[in-house]
């Protein structure tokens, strides 16, 4: 999509519509120029009824959104509500096996700052990309480069004829595959011959922007930043990163286990990349972490639990039908309900109570109650606690149809 006669194209951007939800998400893949009408000034962005009789009004006339900007509208009565914190949906439409590459992140020399005379230009890796070609001029078009590198394998490259001093130069990244190409923002910077600058941006890896489902121990990572000492990493709830949960300087790794989220919230982070002349901050990318995985708390997750609401950790199910016996209402599968049967392990339908002490024969060790346990007892379903067996045949006498 171009603008006016600029000869760097305004960008890309989608517009999808949910089937089903009706929810429509407008979101920017790329806008290349630094020009505030290619990020939203002379524009208006927005839903409008066919008619143009009305509409939902995101933005009119300003700068408002960015490369990887999403608003997502929710259909809400005769309306819809905007949502700016939607992910982005990498959607691609076509009949090829691989998807033309993701828009290349640059990393440094930071937009609109100082850098060497024999600067080190970066990226962050790009999703689909095989090759890259670096592109660097001194006019904002990028017609005539004084810098332009094709078949780059690399996510760098340093200069190796120097720049002029005090010069304003413009520069971007075009991934490729066999399948397309993908140019990134235009950034610009102004050569100085001098020996120290700010150090460049860190491409924040992981956790991936949006990602649902992450431990609650998670690593962060992030590509190494140009004339970097040192990282900060910052893990917030909130969008602003104010209040962090975790926020530690002068790391010198790039990948930092952080552990205790919070199960089921939403997390911000960024990286602040540190040298002596200042900082550089990231990009802020958010993750959710995953919901409870085990509600009960008895060690045995909630997917593979039989019982994942009441605590049992020996899974222990009589009747075998899937239900741990914590929380099955008939754990011996006899149809009668363990608060009504009087043998609530051992399946006994017709609730046979020879001697009515209120357990079933099948679990009564004493079927008549005459104080002989059964193996041990002559006559196990009538009481005789004497155990008189007069023809001594092994059957008591009051069971005994011939105890003579």
């Amino acid at each position: 999509m171009g603008f006016y006669r600029d000869p760097i194209p305004m960008g890309t951007f989608q517009a999808i519509l949910y089937e089903g939800s009706n929810n429509i998400q407008i979101q920017f893949r790329a806008l290349l120029a630094n020009k505030d009408r290619n990020h939203g000034n002379d524009a208006t962005i927005g839903l409008e009824n066919a008619n143009g009789s009305g509409g939902v009004l995101y933005s009119y006339n300003k700068v408002s959104v960015d490369s990887g900007s999403v608003i997502l509208f929710t259909p809400n009565g005769g309306s819809y509500d905007k949502n700016d914190a939607a992910p982005y949906d990498g959607v691609f439409l076509g009949l090829k096996d691989t998807s033309p590459p993701a828009v290349p992140a640059l990393t440094g020399p930071v937009k609109n700052k100082e850098a060497h005379l024999t600067p080190e230009f970066s990226w962050g890796t790009t999703k689909y990309a095989d090759k890259y070609r670096l592109k660097v001029d001194n006019d904002s078009g990028l017609t005539s480069p004084v810098i332009d590198v094709s078949a780059l394998t690399t996510t760098s490259y340093t200069s190796t004829i120097p720049l002029t001093a005090n010069t304003t130069y413009y520069w971007a990244v075009i991934a490729s595959n066999a399948n397309g190409e993908a140019m990134s923002e235009v950034w610009h910077f102004t050569a100085k011959d001098e020996t120290a600058f700010p150090p460049g941006i860190s491409a924040l890896i992981s956790p991936v922007q949006g990602k649902t489902n992450v431990v609650t121990s998670p690593t962060f990572s992030w590509e190494a930043a140009n004339d970097v000492d040192s990282y900060r990493l910052i893990v917030s709830a909130q969008r602003d990163l104010g209040s962090p949960f975790y926020d530690k300087s002068g790391l010198t790794a790039t990948s930092q286990s952080v552990s205790g989220l919070a199960e089921g919230t939403k997390y911000y982070w960024a990286v602040v990349a540190h040298n002596n002349t200042g900082d550089t901050p990231s990009a802020t990318r958010d993750f959710t972490t995953v919901e409870d995985l085990d509600d009960d708390d008895d060690e045995v997750l909630d997917e593979s639990d039989n019982c994942p609401l009441v605590a049992n950790q020996d899974q222990k199910d009589t009747d075998g039908d899937g239900i741990g016996d914590a929380c099955d209402t008939d754990d011996d599968g006899d149809g009668v309900p363990d608060d009504e049967d009087n043998s609530p392990l051992v399946p006994n339908p017709d609730q046979t109570d020879t001697d009515g002490d209120g357990i079933g024969d099948v679990s009564d060790n004493d079927d008549d109650n005459d104080g002989k346990d059964d193996v041990n007892d002559n006559c196990p379903l009538k009481k005789n606690p004497d155990q008189a067996d007069a023809d001594n045949d092994g059957v008591g006498d009051i069971c005994d149809d011939t105890p003579e």
